[in-house]
């Protein structure tokens, strides 16, 4: 079955704007996804430069006192009374003068805990809340221990029982012979993970190899078993940008590992951003862009109606009169308007 002229010219028309109707659309949701997934990865690079900058900050306030701590007379005093070719007896006296110093000094200095060590990185003495007994070997420390002795400081991120902890570590000499070193450490805590939530708005975890070792309040319930298994499931010392779903809602998450002294993993400092809003916010930009295609599309419709008539009209006018003029009939009239409606007589 032959379509009249008019109804082609529509279908030729309506096809061709839902068409572009339908591109149009398809850009501007691939648009809207790019700009979103850039954003969000933008977020997540912003919140890691926030969490290093503090803890650059960090690092310079704790060399400062731990080069402080390593010069105070008393110290010193304390840290030469230990000898370790001495008997075991007098040892563990001296020992337990360098404790005392020790929880001294960390109640005076905003630290989580002090750690002195032999050049050999044996501890003496280790104090303060992160330990979980006096003089437990801290996991690196030796290896900080000779960082420090080679070039006058070093520092690294250590897993302890009751969290993660930052460390620094100077070397301790009196008249220039060697006694070994003085560490301070911090505890990367629930209150640093906060102040990153307030100043990025992602939520931050640490994550240390027990589980969550400090969490901000915007990271949800469940978090940690998921966390857990994504981490042991790929490198733990690669980083890892990756979809963690917790219930109905899914999370941006990035996973950055924190290196102990010896380059094994310590940690993972840990960024979560919900992908709601951003679901939310495409769906508005979906249902907007059809609404507007769909509108465009109507009207669309109605003026490719009118136009198709407009022109087959004067057309269909024209055939008839080439089909009076063809036989002879040479009388016959073709009246054309500009309206453009025509009839032949």
């Amino acid at each position: 079955m032959r379509w009249p002229l008019r109804r082609k010219l529509f279908a030729i028309i309506a096809s061709g704007v839902v068409m572009l109707a339908v591109v149009m659309a398809v850009l501007v949701d691939r648009t809207v996804v790019r700009e979103i997934n850039a954003t969000e990865n933008q977020n997540l690079e912003h919140t890691r430069t926030a969490f290093e900058s503090l803890q650059a900050y960090r690092r310079d306030q704790l060399l400062e006192r731990c080069r402080l701590v390593s010069e105070l007379p008393y110290f010193k005093a304390a840290a030469a009374v230990f000898d370790p070719s001495l008997p075991l007896s007098e040892q563990t006296e001296a020992i337990a003068t360098v404790r005392e110093v020790a929880l001294r000094i960390l109640s005076r200095v905003n630290v989580d805990l002090l750690a002195r060590s032999t050049t050999g990185g044996d501890p003496v003495a280790v104090e303060g809340q992160t330990a979980a007994a006096p003089s437990r070997p801290i996991p690196g420390l030796d290896s900080l221990v000779r960082r420090a002795l080679q070039h006058s400081n070093a520092e690294g991120v250590v897993a302890l029982d009751k969290g993660i902890a930052h460390l620094t570590a100077v070397p301790l000499s009196i008249g220039g012979f060697e006694l070994g070193t003085l560490a301070l450490g911090t505890l990367l805590s629930t209150e640093l993970t906060n102040s990153l939530e307030s100043m990025t708005g992602s939520a931050v975890a640490l994550l240390g190899p027990g589980g969550l070792a400090a969490a901000s309040r915007g990271v949800p319930a469940g978090a940690e078993a998921e966390l857990l298994r994504a981490w042991n499931a790929r490198s733990r010392n690669t980083e890892q940008t990756l979809a963690v779903k917790l219930g109905k809602t899914t999370y941006r998450t990035q996973l950055i590992p924190l290196l102990g002294p010896r380059g094994n993993h310590a940690g993972a400092f840990v960024i979560m951003r919900s992908e709601a809003p951003a679901v939310a916010f495409r769906s508005g930009v979906r249902e907007g862009v059809v609404g507007i295609s769909a509108g465009a599309v109507i009207v669309a419709l109605l003026l490719s109606f009118f136009f198709s008539r407009h022109i087959t009209t004067p057309l269909r006018a024209l055939v008839a009169f080439t089909e009076r003029v063809g036989p002879g009939g040479l009388e016959a009239r073709a009246a054309i308007r500009r309206g453009g409606r025509g009839t032949a007589r």
